[in-house]
């Protein structure tokens, strides 16, 4: 089985036991791998991460059905067909990902966890009041209504142009 660096991986039922109970003996190294494998970082991220060795530990992990390959679920694009040679086939439906609610609220958790981090050396321990709609958002556009209130009080803070950049490296 080869492991591509565009492959996002998430813990299997087993993998998520073993994190629990660490009961099946895994080495420092490929436990550490099994907790940042997160349903959501691709094997390219996990790689600059855990270092050269990732994808025969994470390859590892696979075999041992500690981790399992996260479907792709894109909608497919229907096309017209073009009644003009002129005019070009426009889309009727969306190639966006269709997300579960589960990957909806780990996507949400990552989400939060990067927003908190990179607040935090603005808002120090008062970032969880000032993140509170970031943390309270349901679905990923509440997230992005709460992402775009937070970003007039960083413009306060910060000035326009770097609170800008800020909120686009938080965004959904």
């Amino acid at each position: 089985m080869e492991i591509h660096p565009d492959c996002v991986y998430r813990k299997s039922e087993q993998g998520v036991a073993e994190i629990k109970s660490r009961s099946r003996g895994l080495t420092k190294h490929a436990r550490a791998t099994l907790i940042l494998v997160n349903g959501l970082a691709s094997v390219a991220t996990l790689l600059e991460k855990i270092g050269s060795d990732a994808t025969s530990i994470l390859q590892a992990l696979a075999e041992q059905g500690y981790i399992e390959l996260v479907p792709s679920k894109v909608t497919p694009v229907v096309m017209r067909p073009p009644s003009d040679a002129a005019t070009p086939a426009t889309p009727l439906i969306s190639a966006t990902p269709v997300l579960t609610e589960e990957e909806v609220a780990a996507r949400l958790t990552g989400l939060r966890r990067a927003a908190l981090s990179r607040l935090t050396p603005h808002f120090g321990p008062e970032v969880v009041i000032v993140a509170e709609p970031l943390l309270k958002a349901r679905t990923l556009e509440a997230f992005g209504v709460a992402l775009a209130g937070l970003e007039a009080k960083l413009h306060i803070y910060l000035g326009r142009k770097e609170a800008a950049a800020l909120v686009a490296t938080l965004r959904p």
